[in-house]
């Protein structure tokens, strides 16, 4: 049996000599050691999901095969057209104008007297411009009417003309005789010379007042001086008339002037003689062809357009019925020039860029892109003229697939109409167009 021990005060050491039976403690850990170690676990486990991710990936995707090459994309599908200049192309524009007569003459009096009457219409001229009347059946003159050059028109009273005519005459016939007489008496020496020729003079002065009187007497039948229409009897009968008062007008639509303003780019074109086409009617438009009679050195300050006039000749049906009547609005076909070896291209074709137009072409199984230069001053409805950028030959395409780009592989599946079918109507620029 154990005693109790009776110092209060155990000592330190004195357990080193006890036996015991625990474990000994765990040495300790050194700083850091624990977090280094689950690093490198996350580091193997993300290494494995790597592998694994490549290994299924080889065996999903198909093996390369090093000794073929890849695989070129399908051929773009394409219709086109085959580029095939025009001979011949005239370069032509579309213009209105507005018909105006050949000639408009207002007929005036020329000694004053009192409108006596219209003249028939088959009255005439006889010698000494002395009216022949017509059949009274015949009736008298009307306004729209032909009448032809010497005609006579209108009838102004002859009476106190013939008083100045009989005046004159008789003016002259006392001359004539004092003449004679002054000669017998000049060969006799008892007249002088001076008054011989004052004789002469009183003589010739008499002459021409009665031809003057005889002059002012013809007229009293004014005639037409051009053939044309009729076109008013402003002096009404009864009417005293001076010289210079119109008493008839007379417009000459045998031939009438197509008036246009030409803009300033087109004038240098045109010429005088040139022939061009009249397009007239609304219902069913019919052509007639005129030729350049006049061009004007003066441009309109305002609008800077040169007017022109085309001749066009214009007779009267048998109904006489013209086809062009004065004030009428036409539309001309002009000219400017004629072009050669003319390459057009539908509108369809062509690709406007920020800066230019361009257009791909088949070579060899390859849209290969041209820069074109496009002259807008020549179109025909959707068709434009190419200047550079397409030869003979081309093959233009026309298809818009998305696809389509520079050295893209296409495959012709239609061959279009060739690019020489012109619209039926050329139409170029023009008092506003092709700009």
């Amino acid at each position: 049996m154990t005693k109790p021990s009776l110092n209060p005060y155990p000592s330190p050491f004195s357990d080193i000599s006890k036996p015991t039976n625990s474990p000994p403690p765990p040495p300790p850990e050194k700083p850091g050691t624990k977090s280094q170690g689950l690093g490198r676990v996350i580091s193997i486990i993300v290494i494995l999901l790597a592998v694994s991710v490549v290994v299924s990936l080889g065996v999903l995707l198909p093996k390369r095969n090093n000794d073929q090459p890849p695989t070129p994309p399908n051929p773009v599908p394409i219709s086109v057209r085959v580029v095939e200049p025009l001979a011949e192309v005239d370069d032509v524009f579309t213009i209105p104008g507005v018909v105006e007569p050949n000639r408009v003459v207002d007929v005036a009096a020329e000694v004053a007297a009192q409108v006596l009457a219209y003249a028939g219409s088959k009255d005439t001229l006889g010698p000494s411009s002395q009216p022949v009347k017509g059949p009274a059946s015949a009736g008298v003159l009307k306004e729209g009417v032909d009448v032809q050059a010497g005609q006579p028109l209108v009838y102004l009273n002859t009476d106190l003309l013939k008083a100045q005519r009989d005046k004159a005459k008789a003016e002259y016939d006392f001359q004539t005789r004092e003449l004679d007489r002054i000669r017998d008496l000049k060969e006799k020496g008892v007249a002088t010379g001076m008054e011989l020729d004052r004789v002469i003079m009183g003589r010739d002065v008499a002459k021409a007042a009665l031809e003057l009187a005889e002059a002012n007497l013809q007229r009293t039948s004014i005639v037409a001086p051009i053939p044309g229409v009729l076109n008013r009897l402003p002096a009404e009968i009864g009417e005293y008339v001076a010289p210079g008062t119109p008493v008839a007008q007379i417009v000459d639509m045998d031939t009438v002037k197509i008036v246009l303003d030409i803009p300033e780019r087109d004038i240098g074109y045109l010429h005088v003689g040139h022939a061009e086409t009249i397009v007239y009617g609304i219902d069913k438009p019919e052509e007639i062809i005129g030729r350049i009679t006049y061009i004007s050195e003066l441009a309109d300050d305002a609008t800077r357009t040169t007017r022109i006039e085309i001749t066009v000749d214009n007779p009267p049906d048998a109904h006489g019925r013209r086809q062009l009547r004065s004030g009428q609005i036409v539309q001309a076909k002009i000219r400017r020039r004629t072009l050669r070896d003319v390459i057009m291209i539908s509108l369809e074709s062509v690709i406007p860029l920020e800066k230019g137009y361009v257009a791909y072409v088949n070579e060899n199984g390859v849209a290969t892109k041209r820069i074109l230069t496009l002259d807008p001053s020549l179109f025909f409805g959707q068709k434009i003229r190419v200047e550079k950028g397409l030869r003979a030959g081309d093959r233009l395409i026309v298809s818009r697939d998305s696809r389509l780009g520079p050295d893209q592989a296409v495959k012709e599946v239609e061959v279009l109409n060739s690019t020489t079918q012109p619209a039926s109507q050329p139409a170029g620029a023009s008092a506003g167009e092709g700009e």
